[in-house]
């Protein structure tokens, strides 16, 4: 098979699938990073399609252009395999990318018009897209499941065997002159031919296939953390039943305190008490509240209302509700926007009720002057919202305690503040009810972050 008939049945083969997965995403839901997928396979395609005219078009399309298309290509599918799963791309490793991309180029252009070197032409395109395989195979295993790791080797080893017979011509052309012999032209073209068809065939099934066992992993993860519920349940209840008397016990404290001492009581003292009431009732009132959710939600009562909504009002609606607990402990808490007036599709009262505990927890566990910020980006079709504090942290050992089933996980805050950990069960559950996902880094004496994905589209 010559080098042009290899070229252009590339072409059809990576249109093809640009077109096939443009055609899914429009007519059924799809996967993060889905976008990258299409813009990546159209960009292979279009490379292939000006090598294919070698002679017929300046060099400057054939090789320059063609060159710039399958690196930019490669990028892109390490930006799709970030969103895909839940990485967040950042400017440094943006600008990496463009740095990399201009210095091939520069390279491409000056042994193609001032220096002319097939050679060295070859090498660096080796070179840099061996390299962009052998990244992308490294984080597909570094962020492989521990269960049904199948469809995940078989990617990863797909883009290694990939760079293995690329830089393999590079051996034979460069380091080890005697075994050029040994290979023919054609034979590699041929075998590099076929090594691109099975990459590019797996980058895109593979990932609908990932797709497809990401959701049957959630729905058995929910089906134990039923049984898990279940089985708890009485533990959860006498702790919650512990922790109502609490609350109760200090408000009828207070209050007693309040009606002997109410004629000799001092304002700021009367103030004080009322605000130590208020929270301690606004406590009580957002844990029946966040009862009455889990409760609906387990019975199949609680069907999410989506609504388009601006985030800074949801945000907006529950810092208000927390401020008291804010001013107490003079926490700074700051919303920060990366895009301008970030709109998601999602139901408000979830929404709501997702802030709120993970507010109230980065507020319990920051110390005296303090500080906590909200910050909401948009990666694709999905919005990453994150809330971060400079408090105690957790240990790596406790982390996977957070989304345990009930009665849940909790430690006493900085001000002997007490809880269930009822609230990040609740949020785990209503953030994958909305077609997202939660998870949480920290460290021990810093602080902890807690981010979680929403739908930014209706398409979810």
């Amino acid at each position: 098979m010559d080098v042009k008939t290899v070229l252009l049945c590339l072409f059809i083969v990576n249109m093809f699938m640009g077109v096939f997965t443009l055609i899914v995403k429009k007519t059924q839901p799809t996967f993060t990073g889905i976008n990258f997928w299409i813009y990546s396979s159209i960009l292979i395609a279009c490379g292939y399609i000006l090598m294919a005219q070698r002679n017929s078009l300046p060099d400057v399309f054939s090789i320059i252009f063609a060159q710039l298309m399958f690196v930019t290509a490669g990028f892109f599918r390490i930006f799709g395999l970030n969103n895909f799963f839940y990485i967040r791309n950042t400017s440094k490793f943006l600008f990496c990318a463009i740095l990399i991309i201009i210095i091939f180029i520069l390279v491409q252009v000056f042994f193609t018009f001032f220096n002319e070197s097939v050679l060295t032409r070859t090498i660096s395109s080796g070179v840099v897209l061996s390299g962009i395989s052998i990244y992308i195979g490294i984080l597909i295993l570094q962020n492989k499941p521990s269960t049904n790791t199948s469809t995940y080797y078989l990617a990863s080893v797909s883009f290694f065997t990939f760079s293995f017979i690329f830089l393999l011509r590079i051996v034979q052309w460069l380091i080890i002159p005697e075994v050029r012999g040994l290979f023919n032209p054609d034979f590699i073209n041929n075998l590099q031919f076929v090594s691109s068809l099975i990459i590019d065939i797996v980058w895109t099934t593979m990932f609908f296939v990932l797709h497809n066992q990401r959701i049957n992993n959630q729905r058995q993860e929910s089906e134990g953390s039923l049984r898990e519920l279940n089985a708890g349940k009485d533990r959860f209840l006498s702790i919650l039943a512990h922790d109502l008397k609490n609350i109760f016990n200090s408000i009828y404290n207070l209050s007693e305190l309040l009606l002997l001492k109410f004629e000799t009581i001092s304002k700021k003292e009367l103030e004080h008490h009322i605000k130590v009431m208020f929270d301690t009732t606004s406590r009580a009132y957002f844990l029946f509240e966040d009862l009455l959710f889990w409760s609906a939600s387990n019975l199949g009562k609680l069907t999410p209302n989506i609504q388009k909504i601006a985030f800074k009002d949801l945000y907006n609606r529950v810092i208000e509700k927390l401020s008291i607990k804010s001013n107490q402990k003079n926490i700074m808490v700051t919303l920060i926007e990366k895009n301008e007036s970030v709109e998601i599709y999602t139901d408000p009262n979830m929404m709501q009720a997702i802030l709120r505990n993970l507010l109230s927890n980065a507020l319990k566990y920051t110390n005296q002057n303090g500080k906590v910020e909200v910050i909401i980006e948009q990666a694709d079709n999905y919005a990453i919202i994150s809330i971060s504090d400079n408090g105690t942290g957790i240990s790596k050992s406790d982390q996977v305690k957070l989304w345990d089933s009930l009665p849940g996980y909790s430690t006493t805050g900085t001000a002997n503040e007490q809880g269930t950990g009822f609230g990040l069960i609740l949020c785990k559950e209503f953030v994958e009810k909305l077609g997202g996902r939660i998870w949480v880094e920290s460290e021990l004496k810093i602080g902890s972050t807690f981010r979680f994905t929403i739908p930014v589209g209706n398409g979810r």
